[in-house]
């Protein structure tokens, strides 16, 4: 559908929702086709360079993705995630790390969207192994887990820990609450 729109009216921002889709469903060159193209058109752009980074990642095209995090950084040089991304793009172990766990988090969006729930689990728990300090993938796992009925105690784990990595998420603390309070042990009047 997204595609037929780009062709009826084709829009920067059309394009790079597209290139979004193919990324999310692994089709990683043909979104990292997509985004160069705009990159020669549109300039400057944060989500577009940390997008077009990611897809270079994904594609081993490692001096293409420090370029593009470089070009972030020099943008916005007080911006911690930028600067973050530059160095493990530098660092043959943390980008391997973070390719795969990208990898294997586009994959488990896959499943459950197809209804393999518990594959998926599965590959974000992989993706967690790898990156344990990713506050959103913790949520993730958490939501994942009370959408397949887990055990409550193992789920709210999750959600208190992406609480914990990531303290001034308003949504994270949110989910948490919520989760805790259908937990909670209700007061029963005695007979």
């Amino acid at each position: 559908m997204l595609v037929s729109a780009n062709r009826y009216e084709p829009s920067d921002e059309n394009a790079f929702n597209l290139a979004l889709i193919e990324l999310n469903l692994c089709h990683y060159q043909t979104a990292n086709r997509i985004m160069e193209e705009l990159r020669s058109r549109v300039t400057n752009n944060p989500m577009l360079l940390v997008s077009l980074g990611q897809s270079y990642l994904l594609l081993n095209r490692w001096d293409d993705a420090t370029d593009a995090f470089g070009e972030l950084t020099k943008l916005y040089p007080h911006n911690a995630t930028f600067a973050s991304l530059l160095s493990l793009s530098v660092d043959a172990i943390l980008r391997d790390k973070y390719r795969m766990c990208l990898d294997l988090q586009y994959q488990a969006s896959i499943l459950a969207d197809s209804g393999k729930a518990e594959e998926a689990l599965e590959q974000l728990k992989t993706a967690a192994d790898l990156a344990p300090q990713d506050a959103v993938l913790m949520n993730n796992i958490g939501v994942l887990m009370l959408r397949l009925k887990k055990d409550p105690k193992a789920t709210l784990h999750y959600f208190a820990k992406a609480v914990e990595l990531s303290p001034n998420n308003d949504n994270f603390k949110r989910t948490y609450r919520k989760v805790w309070q259908k937990q909670k042990p209700q007061n029963k009047p005695s007979s």
